[in-house]
């Protein structure tokens, strides 16, 4: 059964045996109960580099003369990229300072290759937190061009806020989330009796967290034949990943 924001909320209730004082953030107990399933949520998905949330690949499209594109909400951590049409385009990833002098320099690129570097931008007003990841560019796209970038990446926890929305992880982490959601729940009301911290380290070094992880290990045991080596080219897209080596000549 999925874990709804509605069963975490009763998992707390639960674990304090009653409801959580409204001193703490939020102005009714839904409010609290939510701030700590959401905490726990967040600690969840960055505790370990689970597979599961890794989702399928995105195009982002590229606008004539913005040197960046915008990444999911969704977006948590770069996973993959490369440009959809990859016969004749071609990217790599760099340092942001690096872009930036590739910015500033006088050179002219006559191939469709783009360098790019992941940026945070700033806030928009004080009132709001920080907008989405950006992927920045140089050269600047000259054109539009619809699903220019086919980027993979991994997901970040996004907060509950109806009783009915539902945790997005698979069935072998909800157990792992249930045991998070209390010890949130806990540390935050008694902490005297034990801080979150403390109850987070005995979570992480628990059987079900172990269990959690083992199981997210071996969901694909597979990843193919070992890529790259000596011959791989500086430029992904002229890369030659699976040719043999040969051996020493006898003569």
């Amino acid at each position: 059964m999925a874990q709804t924001l509605q069963n975490l909320r009763d998992h707390i209730t639960h674990a304090l045996g009653g409801a959580p004082s409204t001193q703490l953030p939020g102005s009714t107990a839904d409010d609290v109960r939510d701030s700590m399933v959401n905490a726990a949520g967040r600690h969840l998905y960055s505790m370990h580099d689970w597979q599961f949330k890794e989702g399928p690949a995105v195009a982002v499209d590229f606008k004539a003369d913005q040197a960046f594109v915008d990444l999911p909400n969704d977006f948590g951590d770069l996973a993959g990229y490369q440009m959809t049409d990859g016969l004749n385009n071609g990217i790599s990833l760099t340092e942001p300072h690096h872009l930036e002098r590739l910015r500033s320099s006088t050179i002219t690129v006559t191939q469709h290759y783009y360098w790019a570097a992941l940026s945070h931008p700033g806030q928009a007003s004080r009132e709001e937190g920080q907008g989405n990841p950006r992927l920045e560019f140089w050269p600047t796209p000259s054109a539009d061009d619809a699903g220019a970038v086919t980027v993979v990446f991994k997901r970040k926890w996004m907060d509950l806020e109806q009783a009915a929305e539902a945790a997005n992880i698979p069935w072998f982490v909800e157990n792992l989330l249930m045991e998070l959601v209390r010890a949130y729940s806990m540390g935050w009301e008694d902490e005297a009796m034990g801080s979150v911290s403390k109850r987070l380290e005995e979570v992480e070094r628990g059987v079900v967290c172990k269990a959690a992880k083992e199981q997210d290990g071996i969901q694909q045991p597979d990843f193919g034949n070992m890529r790259g080596g000596a011959i791989m080219s500086m430029y992904p897209r002229y890369s030659v990943p699976f040719d043999p080596v040969s051996g020493p000549s006898s003569s």
